[in-house]
């Protein structure tokens, strides 16, 4: 079988030869890049096994992380994302949240996945392409939304710790949603790590989680950090616009952050001027003002 693919065109096949032989291997053929997060690209690839043919997705961890992101280099500090993602998954059958097939190791390092393919929009796709959601749209996709979480956490016992737009698909035929992304997810009884929301999450993020992280206070997350970011989820979806444009950011003489046995300077943002931490009562404020 060749190793050749459809996507030779948008990636060298030097890059990828050995990651392209084990996919023929075990039946995969990509079809077209999906996109890409801070640690993984997705694909679309077609599986085969002698007669069946499925579409599914495909996640291979990226080479290098980039070292500007603050979020990312934290979080790898409680291991490979893509691993805690399966051993979360291994048990959880819900037809709101997607499914992962399969895991196998790459030769590049890390996990690869491999999730069902669903024919879809994240929620942040859907209202930059279409404007922000009526009423009837918002409670459709919430009503289903609401569902899935509440399964992981009074079923499953387990937080997502990265609820955001771009982490909820919404189906092109039906509207219907399934969750994605439980990189940062944890068992409610396990939670112990310092966690923080991938590219694009910072502003979804409860600011006790990132006051903590400034002020070196011990803190994880709860319920009611999973419920801000799901509140947050809930305003972009009506107006298209973050409930506050949030960032963490490198910046020389910021910070420290002990991460192993680096030192990480870092600086939080607001509308892109610095912030020594969030004020809770004026946050209060400006979020009633808001709504």
């Amino acid at each position: 079988m060749s190793l050749v693919s459809d996507y030779d065109q948008v990636v060298s096949l030097g890059d990828f030869t050995a990651e392209l032989a084990i996919l023929n291997e075990r039946g995969y053929k990509i079809l077209e890049p999906l996109g890409e997060g801070q640690t993984r690209a997705a694909y679309k690839v077609l599986y085969t096994n002698g007669l069946v043919q499925k579409l599914r997705v495909l996640k291979l961890p990226k080479r290098e992380v980039d070292p500007n992101s603050v979020t990312t280099r934290i979080n790898l500090q409680s291991g490979d994302p893509n691993e805690r993602e399966v051993l979360t998954l291994n048990q959880i059958r819900n037809p709101h949240i997607i499914e992962v097939y399969e895991a196998f190791p790459v030769p590049r390092g890390g996990i690869a996945t491999v999730e069902e393919w669903y024919d879809a929009l994240s929620l942040e796709d859907l209202v930059r392409l279409s404007g922000p959601l009526s009423e009837d749209q918002f409670r459709t996709v919430f009503s289903q939304t609401i569902d899935g979480f509440q399964f992981l956490f009074e079923k499953e016992g387990i937080y997502h710790r990265d609820i955001k737009p771009s982490n909820i698909l919404v189906g092109r035929r039906d509207s219907f949603v399934k969750i994605t992304d439980l990189q940062n997810a944890v068992k409610i009884r396990e939670v112990r790590d310092r966690m923080l929301p991938t590219r694009g999450g910072t502003a979804y993020t409860d600011p006790r989680i990132l006051n903590a992280l400034m002020t070196e206070v011990e803190s994880s997350c709860d319920l009611q950090s999973e419920f801000y970011a799901l509140g947050a989820t809930m305003y972009f979806a009506l107006t298209g616009e973050h409930l506050f444009d949030r960032s963490l950011v490198p910046r020389e003489g910021g910070k420290k952050i002990l991460l192993g046995k680096d030192i990480l300077e870092i600086a939080l943002q607001e509308d892109g001027q610095d912030l020594p931490f969030i004020d809770q009562i004026k946050h209060d404020q400006a979020v009633k003002k808001k709504l």
